[in-house]
């Protein structure tokens, strides 16, 4: 029982040193953890300031993005027009294009045809002019049978009436 005594007597020897070193040495503040502790605090409540103020400008970012991407969406759909439009353009040309081709062509028909006129003309005036000469030279043989005739008369009359005399 001397043992168990002692155990038990020993057991609550080192429970009251425990107890007392953990009461009066263990929890003794130390003033380097209180300014650490400060400073820490400190630091967080800074840190939280400026996640506050990051928050706000991520905020803001956020909504010059938006603003940017609206005004690129309007940027495309004015491109999207401008293509549209500038396809429009395209077709008007080839399609100026074809009608100047065709009128060319129809320009080139045109001349092609005046010439064959003209030459009709030019061949239709000679035509006319050798006509006329040949009525000129016609109505001088006409007018020199008109006389040979009157000649013949007068000189047939003239004979008749020699005879008739």
């Amino acid at each position: 029982m001397d043992t168990m005594f002692f155990s038990f007597a020993l057991a609550i020897s080192i429970g009251a040193l425990g107890l007392l070193a953990g009461r009066y040495l263990w929890p003794t503040s130390r003033k380097a953890d209180q300014l650490a502790l400060t400073a820490t605090q400190a630091e967080a409540a800074r840190l939280a300031n400026e996640i506050a103020n990051e928050k706000g400008r991520s905020g803001a970012l956020t909504e010059e993005i938006r603003q940017k991407s609206d005004a690129l969406a309007l940027e495309e759909k004015k491109c999207a027009r401008q293509e549209e439009h500038a396809l429009a353009l395209d077709l008007h040309i080839k399609e100026l294009t074809n009608a100047t081709a065709d009128a060319k062509a129809a320009q080139a028909i045109a001349d092609e045809h005046f010439r064959k006129e003209s030459e009709e003309v030019a061949r239709l005036a000679e035509r006319e002019a050798s006509t006329n000469k040949l009525i000129a030279s016609l109505e001088d043989q006409l007018n020199q049978l008109t006389a040979a005739n009157e000649l013949l008369i007068n000189s047939s009359k003239a004979t008749g009436e020699e005879v008739a005399r």
